[in-house]
């Protein structure tokens, strides 16, 4: 199975369409359309201990689309990035909005009038006024802003620019788990599948895998498999409790691993 991460910050609306980038949520997938084609992204810019902007561009396999979201004040309605990371020095840009926020581990980011930098979680947030999770297209795509010129111009009251880098994977499969680790370099608790997949690209390992309460494991050739492969239904890959000693693994395309 073959998807498309949402890496950084994102701006796509719902749809079913040929042009759908598949997504994958904690509770199964969505289908969004991108706003605009997929073009090359200069990310010279981008520092930050996640994701190497050398790395990026030595692979070449990630792409952006940029796009104008409606945003609320947070009084009426809850905000769609609700997290404000701030302004002046050191977010004078839309990438550097990008760094502030993956350093507070968010994946995705916006800016806003007056060069305001917000985040949010890439799967939404929960709000006690709605039932389902806030999302950072919350309130829908808005043509009043040129988010072309978001680092010299102010975007528009309720109004922000958010961009999406999108990294594919391939879904391997369910597999058992043992001591030593089938795959062998840990990373951390509690990591949704964007910020696992997001580490160990990062760390340029081509699989990357998440078992228990959100474990996040990386690794190379196929060693994923010691343990031997379970039925994908073995494995809650959309679940807060995946398996124990059980992993969804995934793969970066060889195409795109060089």
């Amino acid at each position: 199975i073959r998807f498309t991460l949402a890496i950084l910050i994102c701006n796509i609306g719902f749809s079913h369409g040929d042009n759908a980038a598949r997504i994958r949520s904690e509770t199964g997938y969505m289908e969004r359309d991108l706003i605009s084609t997929d073009d090359d992204v200069d990310l010279s810019g981008l520092t930050n201990t996640a994701l190497s902007a050398n790395y990026i561009e030595k692979t070449g396999a990630l792409s952006s689309a940029v796009v104008c979201v409606n945003e609320m004040d947070g009084f009426d309605k809850p905000r769609a990035l609700p997290f404000y990371s701030g302004r002046g020095d050191g977010y004078d840009t839309k990438l550097e909005c990008s760094a502030k926020c993956q350093a507070q581990g968010y994946l995705v980011s916006g800016r806003a009038d007056h060069g305001q930098c917000w985040c949010a979680e890439e799967l939404g947030y929960e709000n006690s006024a709605v039932s389902d999770p806030i999302l950072y297209n919350q309130y829908g795509i808005n043509t009043a802003c040129d988010c072309t010129n978001v680092d010299t111009a102010d975007v528009g009251h309720d109004l922000v620019c958010v961009t999406v880098i999108n990294v594919q994977a391939d879904f391997v499969g369910c597999f058992s788990d043992d001591v030593p680790r089938s795959l062998p370099t840990f990373v951390d608790n509690g990591l949704s599948y964007f910020q696992c997949a997001l580490e160990c690209y990062a760390k340029h390992y081509q699989f990357f895998g998440r078992q228990y309460d959100k474990e996040c494991w990386c690794g190379n050739g196929i060693t994923h498999a010691v343990y031997g492969q379970l039925a994908d239904t073995a494995c809650n890959c959309d679940g807060n409790d995946i398996g124990f000693f059980k992993q969804c693994i995934y793969k970066i395309p060889d195409e795109k691993y060089t």
